[in-house]
């Protein structure tokens, strides 16, 4: 089994400690006025849509607030915010009879203002705030321990971190779309070593997308999660077949002086710090897709070349399935312009060798084919084209006859490969 995926299984593991290390999984700060009750008359008045405004309040309240057990079905907060988004008023609408809770809620409110300043010519805002007192229940009762569940489990697949990395907590920021499609996800604070951040966002994007949220549950939905695990007495992990807890200090590549003795092996060390920066630059790849898309569409000449070398950046830590994909939407793009020949011709080759590699022959031939008839027919204008292309081209399509008995076609190949020198 190989490093990348004992991690993976070594993560499944840990879902119980890993939860529990979690900032508040009943989060349901949406960025409009179902969560929100603001003060009706003030909206009319002014005519003022103040759902962008709330949106920011509510992240700035979101990553603060993480409920103790309590007995409490239903917890709301009421305040006014003056003009230069300080807090007046502050008040629990009704006591839930849990004194500890009801001062937390106070004092989570107090910590997170002020907020940013009023939209002009609005002087005060009053606003009713409901709160989520259960884990895995929304403020709207609705329960969402199930839909955590799984969406933890397609985080931690598509999580990946070297050893040096595991105890590196990423405090994140997570908006999900009706359909489970990810909105944005981003950093609530950073964790202090670059890489550890750049991975746990990156870490999000590959899980997504999630299941649709339950009925009942405002879109976008936010929830804020912690990647990491926090290293205390009852925290550990089983990776590599080791049990890695906390350990003597050291100073982390990313200059972060963390409590964990890598006594990962040369080979793999070396597996790792290239896997480490393939993501970072697969991550880098796919906001200049976004932006090629913005541009010209899912279908901009521009992207073939990009997709190509994001397919290498997958072949490179061994993910050739999805490596495959980007060849095929590279290929697909390049077919509706087939007066780009060289891209085309490029394309054709890339997925040819690919589907040859993962033995699917048949899709293989029909592309090699394809390749080495257009690249016959170049080398018809331009000897020169008679290049290491068109050998390894034919080298490939050989050994496909080979592996079907096909040996007299096979040695035609060959001969072909002779006479080029």
């Amino acid at each position: 089994m190989k490093a990348s995926t004992r991690l993976n299984v070594a993560l499944s593991l840990t879902l119980l400690n890993l939860l529990s290390s979690a900032v508040p999984l009943s989060l349901t700060l949406g960025p409009g006025t179902d969560n929100l009750l603001l003060n009706h008359r003030a909206l009319a008045a002014e005519k003022v849509n103040l759902d962008a405004y709330m949106k920011k309040v509510s992240d700035k309240i979101g990553p603060l607030w993480n409920p103790p057990k309590t007995e409490a079905k239903k917890l709301t907060v009421k305040f006014t915010i003056n003009a230069n988004g300080s807090v007046a008023d502050l008040a629990i609408a009704e006591p839930t009879g849990d004194k500890a809770l009801d001062e937390q809620a106070l004092a989570l409110i107090k910590k997170a203002a002020p907020f940013a300043a009023l939209p002009p010519g609005m002087p005060k805002l009053t606003v009713s705030f409901g709160l989520p007192t259960q884990r895995g229940v929304t403020a709207d009762g609705v329960n969402m321990q199930s839909y955590y569940d799984d969406m933890w489990k397609h985080i931690q697949a598509g999580w990946w971190v070297p050893k040096r990395l595991l105890f590196m907590r990423v405090p994140l920021k997570i908006v999900i779309n009706k359909d489970g499609s990810l909105n944005a996800v981003s950093l609530i604070k950073s964790s202090g070593d670059a890489n550890a951040d750049k991975l746990a966002l990156i870490g999000v994007r590959r899980a997504a997308p999630f299941a649709p949220l339950p009925e009942g549950v405002e879109a976008p939905f936010t929830v804020n999660y912690t990647i990491g695990y926090d290293g205390s007495k009852d925290h550990f992990v089983i990776w590599n077949g080791q049990r890695v807890s906390m350990g003597d200090s050291y100073t982390s590549a990313g200059g972060v002086k963390t409590t964990l003795t890598d006594t990962t092996t040369e080979k793999d060390k070396q597996f790792h710090l290239r896997k480490e920066n393939t993501l970072i630059k697969m991550s880098e790849l796919d906001d200049l897709i976004a932006a090629k898309e913005k541009q010209g569409g899912s279908e901009n000449q521009e992207l073939p070349p990009i997709l190509l070398e994001y397919a290498k950046q997958h072949q490179s830590i061994e993910e050739q399935k999805q490596a495959l994909e980007k060849m095929r939407r590279a290929l697909k793009i390049c077919e509706a312009a087939p007066e780009r020949k060289p891209e085309l011709l490029r394309c054709l080759m890339a997925v040819g060798e690919t589907e040859y590699s993962l033995g699917n022959l048949q899709e293989a031939e029909t592309l090699l084919t394809r390749a080495i008839a257009m690249k016959e027919e170049a080398i018809k204008i331009n000897p020169s084209e008679k290049d290491a292309d068109y050998k390894s081209l034919l080298n490939t399509y050989a050994r496909l006859l080979y592996k079907q008995s096909r040996q007299k076609e096979a040695d035609e190949q060959y001969k072909k490969i002779k006479e080029l020198g």
